[in-house]
């Protein structure tokens, strides 16, 4: 039989403060269809789903200060200047995204 390398996923969820679990459903559906692909590819029978190793990510923690912030900031500006002017400000909010 061929040499298999684990493969390691992680799953990294939105903006939300999603719950301990909340990838469990994914993480069961990726785990599944990878064995049954690998089993196919390999003409075997056997359980390989050990060769995937998925874990989710809760990164909310460590951001909800400055998701905070930003929360401010956009209702701030968007208060201020309104639909018509909010995009200038939007703009100098988010201008760390063009920047090379």
């Amino acid at each position: 039989m061929a040499v298999i390398k684990k493969i390691n996923v992680i799953i990294v969820h939105g903006i939300c403060k999603p719950s301990p679990g909340y990838a469990q459903p994914l993480i069961k559906g990726l785990t599944s269809k990878f064995n049954r692909t690998l089993q196919n590819a390999l003409n075997t029978s056997d359980d390989l789903s050990g060769n995937i190793v998925i874990r989710e990510i809760i990164w909310d923690d460590i951001l909800a200060v400055n998701q905070e912030k930003l929360a401010v900031l956009l209702k701030k500006g968007f208060t201020q200047h309104k639909p018509a002017g909010f995009r200038a400000v939007a703009s100098k909010i988010f201008s760390f995204v063009t920047r090379p």
